[in-house]
C-alpha cells in the first residue's frame, strides 16, 4: 500500500505513480525524475532561510535527473548551492545490517561552508546510503539546518535515517 506524506501534491503522485508502471520509458523516466527533484526544491525553498548557502549531497545515481532538478529549483529562487556527489558500495554486514562505505567523492568548493545541509536520495530504503553521507559531510561543515528526503520511500526508510541521531 501507497503512502504519502504532507507535503506530497496530486501533481507529484501522478509523477510517483508513472515511475512505477512499467511502460514508461528512458526519457520519460528522466524528465519525472528531474520534474520530481523541481518540486522537492520548491518545498524545500520555503524552509531555507534567506541569504544561506546550500549544500546538496547526493550519490552519483541521483545526480543527474533528480538533484539536477531541485537544483534547477533553487537556482530559480535565487538559492546558491554547492554539490556534493558521492559514490557508495552498498554492502551487507551480520545480522543483515546495510552499510555504504563512500569510495569516492567530489565536492565543490564552498560546499563545506554551507550552512544549509540536503541529502537527496532517489529511494529512502535502508537508509545506509543517507546516513554515510550525511555522516561524511557533517564531519567537516557545521550546518545550521539539515534536510534529508527522497522522492519515494520504503517503509522503515525515515527510522533509519533517523537512527542514532538525536
Amino acid at each position: 500500500m501507497r503512502r504519502y506524506t504532507n507535503e506530497a501534491r496530486p501533481s507529484a503522485i501522478a509523477r510517483l505513480h508513472l515511475l512505477a508502471d512499467q511502460s514508461t520509458d528512458d526519457k520519460q523516466y528522466a524528465d519525472i525524475m528531474s520534474d520530481l527533484g523541481r518540486y522537492l526544491g520548491s518545498v524545500l525553498v520555503g524552509h531555507i532561510p534567506e541569504d544561506e548557502d546550500v549544500c546538496v549531497a547526493v550519490s552519483v545515481e541521483d545526480a543527474d535527473f533528480l538533484a539536477r532538478g531541485m537544483l534547477d529549483a533553487f537556482s530559480s529562487h535565487g538559492i546558491k548551492y554547492h554539490l556534493a556527489c558521492f559514490w557508495n558500495e552498498r554492502q551487507v554486514l551480520g545480522a543483515g545490517r546495510p552499510i555504504a562505505p563512500i569510495f569516492k567523492r567530489y565536492v565543490e568548493p564552498g560546499a563545506r561552508d554551507a550552512k544549509v545541509l540536503v541529502v537527496l536520495k532517489s529511494v529512502v530504503s535502508s537508509a545506509c546510503v543517507i546516513r554515510a553521507n550525511l555522516l561524511n559531510l557533517i564531519d567537516s561543515m557545521n550546518p545550521r539546518e539539515i534536510f534529508c528526503g527522497g522522492a519515494g520511500g520504503l517503509h522503515g526508510g525515515r527510522v533509519g535515517c533517523e537512527g542514532g541521531f538525536s
